[in-house]
């Protein structure tokens, strides 16, 4: 019975579970031990035999959960360290972590990722290679996109593809520089790699952001030549190009040519070649080409009217100003956008046309159901009221 209570007490010196586990035994053993004595040895058997089914689920439970928590951690931890067999036998699964890593844009892991890739003699996909390169096109950083489509065979099914190219592309449009995408287009043809619609819009759209008309009007042609179809993008680009170089009769061209083409302009379209009219002096051509869009069932949009407002308000042309806003208003376009520079501008008429006009006489058109927007109001209220002009 000594061996028994000594037990108890080793149980006892441990957790408050193990503490009520001794306690059991011991009031259920206990009173025995006075009818009739029992060994000790064969106490200490008896007490080892009640207490596993306690100890073992709880120990190796312990055990089991441990490992089951610590696979999750692996699982979720993209750069947990994994066993040379492990390598051999998880290709998929290092590129499946390289290409969650590139879309996370967390390119530190990416590199860690491609190098332990290279370690166990598996190379990127292309579609991990697109994903990566698209990464570093959204960090900026062109070289490395380069450098990353270097990876990929030149030949194979791995070899670079249209999407790959259209990255490097977009690349180094974004970054301003128009010669090394028009040669990242020509190096598609040299490896066999058709260009698409997205490989000419791309390019052209960079020609139109750097107020190159002719030669995005190039690429334009050249994208015909190669029996693709030119879309709303391609021409938009075309068209804001031209606008954007002050060339009203090229904008206004060209979406006649969008037209004919069975290609049906939208409100952006539009919108470049009245801010060309504008730009070139002509505030009834744009209104012709708001009239124009209207009948052709496509809304004009608060940037139409605005554009066309604006130089009405500077101009000192309060009536037409008037006129266009209810127009505005009328077709229901929200006004909150509308430029608060035309408002603000409104009462600066040239000395030969000035008279007084009465405070608030646009803002009492709010009266009339122009629900205009707060800021709206303000600025037509500050215009014609702070800023009276003398007589």
């Amino acid at each position: 019975m000594v061996s028994f209570y000594r037990m108890a007490d080793f149980l006892q010196s441990g957790t408050a579970f193990w503490s009520g586990i001794a306690g059991l035994i011991v009031a259920l053993i206990a009173p025995q031990d006075s009818f009739f004595h029992v060994p000790a040895p064969l106490e200490e058997v008896v007490i080892v035999m009640m207490l596993l089914p306690v100890f073992l689920p709880v120990v190796f439970g312990k055990k089991i959960k441990k490992r089951v928590v610590q696979k999750k951690v692996d699982d979720l931890s993209s750069d947990a360290d994994l066993g040379s067999e492990e390598k051999a036998s998880n290709m998929t699964a290092l590129g499946a972590k390289l290409f969650s890593a590139a879309k996370a844009g967390d390119l530190r892991l990416v590199e860690r990722l491609e190098q332990r890739m290279l370690e166990a003699g598996e190379q990127p996909t292309a579609l991990c290679v697109g994903a990566v390169m698209n990464a570093y096109t959204k960090a900026g950083d062109v070289s490395r996109v380069e450098l990353w489509l270097g990876k990929l065979p030149r030949d194979g099914p791995e070899r670079p593809n249209v999407v790959c190219l259209n990255i490097v592309i977009s690349a180094w449009a974004k970054a301003g520089n128009v010669d090394r995408a028009e040669a990242c287009l020509q190096e598609m043809r040299r490896l066999g790699v058709d260009p698409d619609v997205l490989s000419y819009n791309t390019l052209i759209d960079a020609c139109a952001r750097l107020g190159d008309a002719e030669r995005a009007e190039h690429w334009l042609r050249e994208m015909r030549k190669d029996g693709l179809q030119p879309n709303v993008i391609s021409y938009s680009s075309v068209i804001h190009a031209a606008a954007k170089a002050g060339d009203r009769a090229g904008a206004e061209a060209w979406l006649g040519k969008m037209e004919r083409g069975g290609v049906s302009p939208n409100a952006i379209c539009y919108n470049a070649v009245i801010h060309a009219c504008v730009s070139a002096g002509s505030v009834a051509g744009a209104a012709g080409w708001i009239d124009r869009m209207s009948t052709l069932g496509v809304m004009p949009t608060a940037t139409s009217y605005s554009a066309l407002m604006d130089p009405l308000a500077k101009s000192g042309d309060l009536a037409q100003l008037e006129v266009w806003l209810r127009r505005m208003v009328d077709a229901g376009v929200e006004s909150g956008t509308w430029s608060a520079t035309a408002c603000s501008s409104a009462p600066a008429i040239a000395p030969a046309t000035r008279r007084r006009r009465a405070p608030g006489s646009l803002a009492c058109r709010r009266t009339e159901g122009m629900a205009l927007s707060p800021t709206a109001w303000s600025s037509i209220c500050l215009s014609t009221s702070t800023r009276r002009l003398a007589p």
